[in-house]
């Protein structure tokens, strides 16, 4: 063989060695991702601090103040204490284990005054509405208004 011939020969095997390599088993039998719970906190309590927000210990936002909140935060379903701390402390206002399912979505509002602070939740329709049509909820949270 004339080395043109050898050159273009070790090439095309090279081509098909790394055609060969990058194939497997793993894209036959795909793992779907478990679907997420969504989670939205929203800091409804006028007269208390900035607030932390933590899901099963581990820190998921900060500096959380009225009358804002988060973007909805993908959380593993089950389960799950949710804390909210004053921002930067330890000091923990409500403590509490809400039970998330898979694919849902929830609001959890902290409300009332912060002497009286609880935390209120509630399960979201995060379906697209019909053409023309919106998903509208109200709800009373002020802690001294009738």
């Amino acid at each position: 063989m004339n080395r043109i011939t050898r050159a273009a020969v070790l090439m095309l095997g090279l081509v098909a060695a790394f055609a060969v390599s990058g194939c497997g088993d793993d894209d036959n039998n795909p793992v779907a991702p478990t679907p997420q719970a969504r989670v939205m906190a929203i800091h409804a309590s006028p007269d208390a601090p900035a607030v932390d927000l933590l899901v099963d210990n581990a820190v998921a936002g900060t500096g959380l103040a009225f009358p804002n909140n988060t973007a909805y935060l993908d959380v593993t379903p089950g389960t799950r204490n949710v804390k909210i701390n004053v921002t930067g402390t330890t000091t923990t206002v409500i403590n509490a284990d809400l039970a998330l399912a898979s694919g849902s979505g929830y609001s959890v509002f902290a409300t009332d005054s912060v002497a009286q602070i609880s935390p209120l939740a509630v399960t979201d329709n995060l379906a697209a509405p019909a053409a023309g049509k919106a998903h509208v909820r109200f709800v009373h949270l002020s802690p001294n208004a009738p």
